[in-house]
């Protein structure tokens, strides 16, 4: 696990000034209106994809990683993301025939749409094929297979952006879709053999029945969770058009490079999760997994939202200015989006699917009315305040989520609510005030108000952390000294 955890934390620390310039080249290549459609793509494209997966990919991974060896569910897993993939492409092939299209992407074209899609369905593979190497403990290998990866798309970004000053949106799916075939065929192929002659011969049934009774508990929480985000971000466009969705997309860009290093230990506790059975174990790994996310993701979150102005001006410019807002709210959206990642796992590893698609079913409901709410202002009742609103929305939703959830594991594993609130309270505390503090009391440059801020976050973690500081000193120092 340490090795594994290591290696995670290496590859996404070097993942993190690549992922920044490529953030700082998309909005500039693109433009505010084309970027806007890049991102409103990219989620509807996604979240068809998560209406299929339906929570069998966590399935998968808890089952696979107790059996590596179990290769013949590695093909038939597989097999099914070839399955979903031929089936979407030809919903968007008959919407567009039969004329439907708009009411999903509006003005997009078939090829643009579809180009999305696919672009879409690659990082589903890569993510399955990651938890395999996970599985194998070799996620070392796969991790910085991804990061030469992301180096060549900057690159190739760079290139282009110098030379041509903007890309058409066809052009730079077409960049990304070629890097990201590359990387299938390299990682499918070197240390597990995913394209065996066996890939579409073995009988599927078993696999079938128990990712059935795996995730059937889900089936309704996945169709209605997946209606509510799609239904989000169209009714973000609707009303806001391309400019809304490119501010709410690039405040999603930037805190995508907050959550990058944190979520990565996920799939590996979630391994560790499933191994350790009802134990005190899991009951202090989570504990201790959930304090320490919690203090490193509010302390970088309030670091973010206090400087969004500079922040936003570095990676979209001038043109974005407007975008600020949104990222000075949805900064805070990864603690808890992190913490729910976490919690998910935990239920998902112990079968607890039922308990966590109830409280995900009346969540949804609640993000489609407080989104029609905030953002919007349907037969004139609403806040009218766009991308703002949205992103307000989805962090009230993320709140109750973490709160519902935490509540529900801590009841499972009869912890005191009392103390672990307590921790709670103590680490939001210690996590926020003292950041807050020096952007409400320093009139400096941004520069000297974000290098006081995290000397004061690294004095912090060393004295009022210091278990998890050592860890990390610890993890550190045994990536570069071996």
């Amino acid at each position: 696990m340490k090795k594994d955890i290591k290696a995670k934390l290496l590859a996404t620390t070097l993942k993190l000034p690549v992922l920044a310039v490529i953030n700082l080249i998309l909005p500039r290549i693109l433009g505010v209106s084309n970027f806007g459609k890049f991102e409103f793509l990219n989620s509807i494209s996604l979240k068809l994809l998560s209406f299929f997966e339906n929570g069998t990919l966590t399935g998968f991974f808890v089952k696979y990683s107790k059996n590596p060896n179990e290769i013949n569910f590695v093909y038939y897993y597989f097999r099914f993301i070839v399955l979903s993939t031929i089936i979407i492409s030809i919903f968007i092939s008959s919407a567009f025939i039969l004329g439907f299209n708009f009411l999903i992407w509006e003005d997009n074209s078939f090829v643009v749409v579809l180009l999305s899609f696919l672009f879409a369905a690659e990082i589903f593979l890569i993510n399955f094929i990651s938890r395999v190497y996970e599985s194998n403990n070799l996620t070392h290998k796969s991790e910085f297979l991804k990061l030469i990866s992301q180096i060549f798309l900057c690159t190739f970004l760079a290139i282009s952006f110098y030379y041509l000053s903007e890309i058409k949106l066809v052009w730079l799916y077409v960049i990304y879709i070629s890097l990201n075939l590359f990387l299938i065929i390299y990682l499918g192929s070197s240390n597990i053999n995913f394209f065996s002659k066996n890939l579409f011969k073995i009988n599927g049934t078993y696999y079938t029945e128990y990712l059935y009774k795996y995730s059937s508990p889900l089936l309704v929480y996945f169709i209605i969770s997946t209606v509510s985000e799609i239904f989000t971000r169209w009714y973000l466009q609707k009303i806001g058009g391309d400019t809304e969705q490119a501010f709410y997309g690039l405040s999603l860009k930037i805190i995508t490079i907050l959550t990058l290093i944190l979520a990565s230990v996920i799939p590996i506790l979630t391994r560790e999760f499933s191994k350790s059975g009802e134990s005190v174990l899991t009951n202090k790994l989570y504990s201790k997994s959930f304090i320490n996310l919690l203090f490193l993701s509010i302390s970088l979150s309030t670091i973010m939202s206090t400087n969004s102005d500079f922040i936003i001006k570095i990676f979209g410019g001038s043109s974005f200015s407007l975008a600020s807002p949104v990222l000075k709210l949805v900064a805070f959206t990864p603690t808890f989006q992190i913490l729910n990642q976490l919690n998910g796992s935990l239920l998902y590893s112990k079968g607890k699917t039922k308990s966590y698609s109830k409280v995900g079913i009346v969540l949804s409901l609640i993000l489609v009315i407080s989104t029609i709410f905030f953002c919007g202002n349907l037969f004139d009742i609403g806040m009218n305040m766009g991308a703002i609103g949205l992103g307000f929305a989805y962090l009230l939703n993320n709140i109750l989520r973490t709160i519902i959830l935490t509540i529900l594991i801590i009841l499972t594993f009869k912890t005191s609510i009392s103390k672990f609130a307590f921790k709670i309270f103590y680490t939001l505390l210690i996590g926020t005030l003292p950041l807050l503090l020096i952007k409400f009391l320093f009139n400096e440059s941004y520069l000297i108000i974000i290098f006081v801020q995290v000397i004061v976050f690294l004095i912090t973690l060393k004295y009022l952390m210091s278990n998890l500081f050592k860890e990390i000193s610890h993890g550190i120092k045994g990536i570069f000294i071996r």
